[in-house]
């Protein structure tokens, strides 16, 4: 048994990734000699805990790049920069307004920090797809001290920043933006960017649309905040040991990104577009919007269940996708590919055969109710149940698809028939849901 035997197995059956990391494996482009930078904190290297010397100044020029106050190295993931942000915003048993599809890690934030979680609604695509904050729930919402936006949403839905920014200055609400999935928007489109509107906290994921090794990110920090509990909150949520080959992966993207990705991202609009159009003359949807991000492709092929279409794609054709749900598939585009890789997909999405539509209809998601939450896993007494058996029991644990991440269940909410039956459809499907065990059991109280 080896690791690095089966990772390079599943590679080399892989023509081409449309999944993160987004510098897709073209190591000699960027990272040829990071191995010999792995050291740690000694004579000239500054230490990230307080940094003072070359990690500082390298912090220093990725801020003036993004336009930010300040930028901090992550090196959890948007997962830590979430903790560290969120952290620097609150005070134990505020109330933050977090919208329903947001990623688990902003409740997991919430539940270590004490802070109570006010569920907001979103607005739906013509497809039914969760998209970005509905500016309605917000307006209706009462008494928020922090509000969080996921924008873009994984599927690349963009929220409504402008008015976002505006309704929460007239309210002195603190915004903590995870922009995990958008941190090429300063290259490509930076009104798309929270960065434009003076959000107090922006994170972005530097391993998914930017080119950094995985687990790499960015927190950018507006001139409002309390600069020392900002640092303290990454002390507390960083490893004591950083890693400098992550470190050093983050400057090269952000620079590579800076001096070659605004002309390499514009160079594959036509391309996108030409895609959309040739898979819409063979009656393939790609779904498209106005306030969605072009560089995700999200494919529905008549006939095709999303399970379905994610494995052909690889096996039959070596085309790695991100994600699957119930109907899609999604393809994600950086500036690391090139129009031939667009060729690629369209070739294999052309030979699928055309079948009828599916006699299926969807389960819809849960409805995305406006509640309250303080999420609690450490209560004791816990019983683990098929979770057929669980109706109107209390839920110890997220119950989560990943990808997206986004939880169908929180702690401490009561199992209800709609969600159970969401829960079989994406078992059907093959999705994978944490919080249940192989045998598809949980714990409830």
């Amino acid at each position: 048994m080896s690791l690095e035997k089966d990772l390079i197995h599943y590679r080399n059956l892989e023509k081409h990734s449309f999944h993160f990391p987004g510098h897709k494996g073209k190591w000699e482009v960027l990272y040829k000699n990071l191995a010999a930078l792995d050291t740690t904190e000694t004579f000239g290297t500054d230490n990230l805990a307080q940094a003072e010397g070359i990690l500082k100044e390298s912090m220093e020029k990725i801020a003036k790049i993004y336009g930010a106050h300040k930028s901090f190295f992550g090196l959890g993931g948007s997962t830590m920069a979430i903790y560290a942000g969120l952290y620097a915003l609150s005070q134990k048993g505020q109330r933050v307004g977090v919208q329903r599809n947001a990623h688990r890690s902003v409740f997991q934030a919430c539940e270590l920090l004490d802070l109570e979680v006010c569920l907001l609604d979103v607005d739906r695509s013509p497809q039914g797809l969760a998209k970005s904050l509905s500016l309605d729930s917000l307006e209706k919402a009462q008494d928020l001290d922090i509000l969080v936006v996921t924008s873009p949403s994984y599927y690349g839905y963009l929220a409504p920043m402008k008015e976002i920014m505006a309704l929460a200055r007239e309210r002195g609400i603190r915004v903590l933006v995870d922009e995990a999935h958008g941190g090429h928007f300063p290259f490509f489109k930076p009104e798309a960017s929270a960065l434009a509107h003076g959000a107090d906290i922006v994170v972005h994921s530097v391993h998914k649309m930017l080119l950094g090794l995985t687990s790499t990110a960015l927190l950018h920090a507006g001139p409002d905040l309390d600069q020392k509990k900002l640092q303290r909150g990454l002390n507390l949520f960083t490893t004591t040991s950083p890693s400098y080959p992550m470190m050093v992966s983050i400057e090269k993207s952000v620079a590579w990104m800076d001096r070659y990705g605004r002309q390499r991202l514009q160079d594959l609009l036509g391309p996108l577009e030409a895609l959309g159009k040739d898979l819409e003359n063979r009656g393939i949807d790609l779904v498209q919007a106005p306030d969605k991000d072009p560089f995700k492709l999200l494919i529905e092929v008549p006939g095709y269940g999303g399970l379905e279409l994610y494995e052909s794609l690889f096996y039959d054709h070596g085309l790695g996708m991100e994600m699957h749900d119930q109907r899609f598939v999604l393809a994600v585009v950086t500036a690391f590919d090139d129009p031939e890789d667009l060729d690629l997909l369209a070739g294999a999405l052309a030979s699928f055969e055309k079948r009828q539509p599916l006699d299926k209809t969807w389960p819809q998601d849960p409805p995305l109710r406006e509640e309250r939450l303080t999420i609690n896993r450490r209560k004791e007494g816990a019983r683990t149940l098929h979770y057929k058996e669980t109706l109107g029991l209390e839920s110890l644990d997220f119950i989560t698809p990943y990808p997206p991440g986004i939880p169908l269940i929180f702690p401490g909410e009561r199992i209800r028939e709609d969600q159970l039956r969401q829960i079989e459809a994406y078992l059907d499907q093959g999705i994978q849901l944490e919080g249940l065990d192989q045998d598809h059991r949980m714990d409830v109280i």
